[in-house]
């Protein structure tokens, strides 16, 4: 059935008026200009070729190349300031006051914006915090642990030289 369908399709495509007409034209040329048309023909295959496969696959392959030095980079100065994180003081637990009202007034006193809290289950909060800088978000988290807040989980993403974006979850 699909052999049969292919077979007519076949048929169609070269009895086709317009084909027909190209084929007598190009039969009716000298070969030395049929040469001609061959190799032009050749020549704009190849310039498909290299513009519909292989130019796009270069720029996919460079801007990978960008996207993986991006990513290393990143990776490199959070490497660098992972000391910034490690190592802090846990401090005794506090019961004075909401843990968002504790986390509200300290990110105030290190001019820090929230952009967003939401609770994470009974004890914690998590926080998002959108080009804030590094230096001053660690002052803040180590302010908090000398209240008795300790972050459970860190994420960050680095937006431009010494500024990032911070996910963070915090308990008492």
């Amino acid at each position: 059935m699909a052999k049969h369908r292919l077979q007519e399709i076949k048929y169609q495509i070269q009895h086709a008026p317009i084909l027909l007409k190209v084929s007598q034209w190009y039969q009716g040329l000298p070969e030395r200009e049929q040469k001609i048309f061959y190799w032009l023909g050749v020549l704009l295959a190849v310039a498909l070729v290299f513009s519909l496969i292989w130019a796009p696959a270069e720029k996919a392959k460079t801007e990978a190349e960008k996207k993986l030095q991006k990513e290393l980079s990143l990776h490199q100065w959070m490497q660098d300031n992972a000391h910034k994180v490690k190592g802090r003081s846990h401090a005794a637990a506090s019961s004075d006051g909401s843990l968002l009202g504790t986390i509200n007034e300290s990110a105030r006193k290190h001019t820090i914006s929230l952009t967003r809290f939401e609770p994470d289950g009974d004890t914690g909060v998590r926080i998002w915090l959108e080009n804030a800088v590094f230096d001053n978000v660690m002052a803040w988290v180590q302010d908090l642990e000398q209240q008795g807040v300790l972050m459970s989980q860190f994420n960050a993403d680095r937006e431009e030289q010494g500024k990032a974006s911070f996910r963070m979850t915090f308990r008492r």
